[in-house]
This record gives C-alpha cells, structure tokens and sequence, in this order.
C-alpha cells in the first residue's frame, strides 16, 4: 500500500490506485496527518467548509462511509470512536507522513483549517 498526501492526495493498494472524491481525499488527508488519533465530526466539519451547509454532519457520515468502503483491500481501517473517527494506520507506515508534514499540519487538505484542539 502506498498513499501521498503532498500534492494530490492518492492512495494506492495492490489492485491499483484507489478512486475518491475530493471530499474522501479531504477526510483521508486529515486521518493520514493525524494518524492513530480521533478527530471529532465537528473538528472534519471545519476542516472541510469554510461554512458548512446545514447536512455537514450527516455529509461527514457518508463521506466516511464511502472512504471505508473505497479502502477495502488496503491496511488502511477507519473506525468509529465516540462522536468522532479515527484511522488506524500501520506501524510501518507511520514515519511515511509525508516530507515536511509536521504535528497539527494541514498540507493536502483542501479548505482546511488546523485540526488541533
């Protein structure tokens, strides 16, 4: 499995690349930025509208929905954790955040704002 998140934001399983909508690729950026960590509806929400249309939660829930289902085949799990998600990624590709990618950054996130508390 092998994903990018500078520049277009991609991922690629051993079936070939994997195709998202630009709303998937923004929640699978965040969950790569910050990976093993919950990050709250509302925290995806900001990150995903400058203002966000009165279905945001519910949009979140189909774009997770859909995000999980376009990951099947890769190492790549989201789970459920509270009112929030969180994407476990794999010991081995955890140091693969991307070059630059610092803590509480937002690169390859389109419309996104910081997603620390």
């Amino acid at each position: 499995m092998e994903f990018a998140i500078l520049g277009t934001v991609r991922i690629t399983s051993p079936e070939g690349r994997v195709q998202l909508s630009g709303k998937q690729r923004a929640v699978l950026s965040a969950f790569l930025l910050h990976p093993n960590t919950t990050i709250s509806r509302e925290r995806l929400i900001v990150a995903l509208w400058d203002s966000p249309p009165r279905s945001a939660s519910a949009n979140i829930v189909t774009y997770v929905h859909q995000l999980r289902r376009a990951l099947i085949g890769t190492a790549l799990r989201v789970r459920t954790e509270g009112s929030g998600y969180s994407c476990d990624l794999p010991p081995d590709r955890r140091g693969a955040r991307g070059v630059g990618a610092q803590p509480g950054s937002t690169m390859g996130v389109a419309h996104t704002r910081s997603l620390q508390g």
